[in-house]
């Protein structure tokens, strides 16, 4: 709390100071730090083993690149709304405050926790996919150019759900040292993560365009030969399914999950340094960094195995191949190359796409955590900040114990992936909302607004919001019609009815909290209606 006082000229009183209320957070981080913040929460390199793998396998006669530009325009309007009101509410918490400042404040609390909890989930995730899409394949790379018998041992016992959990907590519990220890640590490390992983797809590219597909087939087949697996050469052939308009819609699902993750910087609004800029061009240069090297590596995999031989893969157990595990396409590739060491690198540098998603994501929880402490929503030993590190380190150790349960329930009760989406489309729809009636009540709720043109009577905002809602909307179709996006109607239920649950204790959870400060003699709906401090 920062409290300034002056006095009347000729007095010795002063009059009544004037206080400045401040959370502890410091705003330091630069556009270059958002900008690779928003590029890992984007994880590009699990978004291509989705859109390789699954695409052409789940979704025949889907063309990938027109899935990836669909995807790309159908999230702009929402990705360039979060700029927005970023501007407008440059706090932490993000929509958090922007939907309860605006709509309701309960609405507000009850869509963000759940997508909070959503959040923890991909936190969780992270170790997973470090075991998944890295540590295994590094293993069986290492196995395959140097026949060593421990290398392959670890590549087994590694894919074990045992093996997998330890991997995951240990990765957990890096994180959570690295970022409550402060950002200036953390930023420091995702830079140096950006690079490893930005230098992978790289090698990808150069290896698709420049090795002939003949001989890259037989050189993993020789490779594998040495795992006592394999061929996977007879995958490639077969002839392409005729063009899909609707297997290229229901396709564009996983590169719109990459594009949701360039907007996330705007739940830590309240460290950023100059929000205009720093936001514009972390969300949308993030967005068109992912979307260029979506289609530019698609492409070169294309070139040198085509969609057919990723089709085929993906219907053909591990098992037959004599693997524990489908191998994705930076294993494939590396498995390609003519040298052990380039193989391994690749492939010690792909991993950091694996636990992308944890730092990133679970800085968002952390804030949108303090934020509600801010309001009276969460205990008030949640804001508090580290005076050293400038770190909400009680809402971090919190969220990383919340990531941890819902680790255990990947791995040992197979929770889906995209389960939680339609919190996420609930969200969506009510952040548009906000667009569309925030001009009308900025005035008397004390917001001040950006200087903004006006068509048929509509802002720019306003209007905004309207292009947000038919491609959310039709998302949110996408995902419940589809058997695989993992919250389809017909085929996933429970995990749709879970989520929805979620959703209703969240608004519970505030109506009781509101009851209690109410007994106490005060408002929480009036306490909520003011800005945060910043």
């Amino acid at each position: 709390m920062q409290t300034l006082s002056h006095k009347r000229p000729g007095t010795s009183s002063p009059v009544s100071p004037f206080v400045r209320p401040a959370s502890g957070l410091v705003r330091e981080i630069t556009a270059w730090q958002v900008f690779g913040f928003n590029v890992m929460n984007a994880n590009i390199g699990i978004g291509l083993v989705w859109l390789t793998l699954l695409g052409p396998g789940l979704y025949p006669g889907a063309n990938l690149y027109l899935a990836v530009l669909l995807a790309f325009v159908g999230i702009l309007p929402l990705n360039l709304l979060y700029v927005r009101l970023a501007v407008v509410f440059p706090r932490s918490g993000g929509d958090y405050v922007s939907i309860s400042r605006t709509l309701s404040p309960a609405l507000g609390f009850a869509v963000n926790a759940a997508a909070m909890a959503y959040f923890c989930l991909f936190v969780g995730l992270g170790g997973l996919y470090t075991v998944q899409y890295g540590l295994t394949p590094l293993a069986r790379v290492a196995a395959a150019y140097t026949g060593s018998p421990w290398a392959r041992h670890l590549a087994d016992r590694l894919a074990t759900p045992t093996g997998t959990f330890v991997v995951s907590l240990a990765v957990l519990a890096v994180y959570a040292a690295l970022m409550i220890r402060g950002g200036k640590l953390y930023f420091r490390a995702q830079s140096a993560a950006f690079v490893l992983g930005t230098t992978a797809l790289a090698v990808v590219v150069a290896a698709g365009l420049l090795l002939s597909r003949a001989g890259a087939l037989a050189h993993i087949d020789g490779a594998l030969a040495r795992l006592g697996a394999g061929p996977v050469a007879p995958l490639a052939a077969g002839h392409a399914v005729a063009f899909s308009w609707s297997a290229t819609l229901h396709a564009a699902i996983w590169p719109w999950i990459v594009f949701v993750g360039c907007y996330f910087s705007v739940f830590i609004a309240g460290e950023v340094r100059r929000p205009a800029r720093t936001q514009a061009i972390g969300v949308l240069g993030a967005q068109t960094w992912a979307a260029a090297w979506l289609l530019v590596v698609t492409f070169a995999l294309a070139h040198l195995f085509g969609q057919t031989f990723f089709a085929n893969l993906a219907f053909t157990p591990p098992g037959k191949l004599g693997l524990a595990s489908t191998p994705a396409f930076a294993e494939l590739v590396a498995l390609a190359l003519h040298h052990g060491l380039p193989a391994m690198t690749l492939m010690a540098a792909f991993t950091v796409w694996g636990f992308a998603w944890v730092g990133p994501t679970a800085m968002c929880v952390s804030r949108c955590l303090f934020a509600w402490s801010l309001d009276g929503l969460a205990p008030g030993w949640c804001a508090k900040v580290h005076g050293r590190w400038h770190t909400p380190y009680r809402a971090l150790a919190i969220t990383f114990a919340v990531a941890t349960v819902f680790t255990a329930l990947m791995i040992y009760a197979h929770l889906s992936l995209l389960s939680g989406m339609i919190v996420m489309f609930v969200e969506w729809l009510c952040v548009a909302l906000v667009a569309i009636v925030l001009p009308g009540v900025a005035d008397r709720r004390g917001f001040v607004l950006p200087p903004a043109r006006r068509l048929a009577g509509l802002s720019s905002l306003s209007w905004l919001g309207v292009l947000t809602v038919p491609p959310v909307v039709l998302a949110a179709w996408l995902n419940l019609t589809d058997a695989n996006s993992g919250t389809s109607i017909a085929h996933q239920p429970r995990a749709l009815l879970l989520w929805l649950a979620i959703l209703a204790g969240c608004l519970a959870v505030y109506r009781v909290v509101a009851g209690l400060r109410e007994r106490r003699g005060t408002s929480l709906d009036l306490a909520v209606r003011l800005l945060p401090p910043d």
